[in-house]
């Protein structure tokens, strides 16, 4: 999960994640994002991203591109589960603490308790769950 990137040097590409990111969740672009995304990416670029949104969604067969990676790695035999792949139980409020101190922008306010419950979710390979505003 650390070595994940959610902050990127270069504009376009971190316009691109906060866009994907947002059109994964509540398919809903905030105009401050569309306004840097178009000056950044231009129409066609916005385009491009949530074609591939789209895209990734439909080819993994699922309404929910979260979902969708959920249920492909399981079929495949890949963990679901954070600790599956070594995080501890100790470990969950860790990270939501260190998450919630120092988030990056985001379309939803951070909340500790949230993303407490989310990491837990992750923690224990609960299937993804749909955005709620």
């Amino acid at each position: 999960m650390a070595e994940l990137p959610t902050s990127f040097d270069e504009p376009r590409q971190q316009v691109v994640y906060e866009l994907a990111t947002t059109l994964a969740q509540a398919r809903e672009v905030p105009n401050g994002m569309y306004q840097r995304a178009k000056s950044l990416l231009g129409d066609a670029g916005i385009v491009d991203v949530t074609v591939w949104m789209g895209w990734f969604t439909r080819a993994l067969g699922s309404k929910d591109a979260a979902l969708g990676v959920y249920e492909l790695a399981k079929r495949c035999g890949a963990p679901v589960a954070l600790k599956d792949i070594g995080m501890s139980v100790e470990d969950v409020p860790k990270a939501a603490d260190i998450a919630s101190s120092n988030p990056y922008w985001n379309p939803r306010e951070i909340e500790r308790d949230a993303l407490l419950a989310l990491l837990q979710d992750a923690f224990d390979g609960v299937a993804p769950r749909a955005a709620t505003s």
